[in-house]
């Protein structure tokens, strides 16, 4: 039974609680980094946040005076991942990123909303298919119209971003 829910829930949902966004070089770029020169330990830009493209810039100007002319491979690693977090922020100020992060933000409330009431087989989230749709499937019970109805109520007092597509199967 637990390999046909987790299947199910493979097929139905996009899985979460990964960021959206790139907003930060990765860990193992920052310990390459640093083992280059411990004194760039001083340097809080090469671990902060970047939300603007002014974080990006004194991030790439850095880059630039201190890791350029020492390691070339680290370097171009440390521009794409720069890249990356351009669009990602690119991305989140556009219409539709603002969108998917405020259906993400549901989905995630609606989660531990779901499990508060004991919906353990029930799966909220994305779709795979489409990134701006929300899917609502699992298992329910063998009285699977009155059980599905009272899901699909509770759904919508919890006011979804967007006309959810039910995936519901009986147990």
């Amino acid at each position: 039974m637990k390999k046909e829910v987790e299947l199910l829930k493979s097929n139905t949902i996009l899985f979460t609680g990964i960021g959206l966004v790139k907003k930060s070089l990765s860990n193992w770029l920052v310990e390459e980094i640093l083992d280059i020169d411990e004194k760039c330990e001083k340097e809080p830009i090469i671990r902060a946040k970047l939300d603007s493209k002014g974080d990006i810039k004194k991030l790439r100007e850095f880059l630039d005076r201190e890791i350029k002319q020492q390691d070339d491979g680290l370097y171009e690693s440390c521009i794409e991942e720069l890249k990356e977090i351009k669009d990602d922020l690119n991305w989140e100020s556009s219409k539709d990123g603002k969108f998917i992060q405020k259906l993400e933000e549901w989905v995630l409330a609606t989660r531990t909303n779901a499990s508060l009431l004991g919906w353990e087989s029930i799966f909220i989230g994305r779709s795979i298919i489409n990134p701006k749709g929300l899917n609502i499937g699992g298992l329910v019970r063998n009285e699977k119209e009155k059980e599905a109805e009272e899901i699909k109520k509770q759904i919508d007092l919890w006011a979804p971003p967007v006309p959810p597509r039910y995936l519901l199967q009986a147990e």
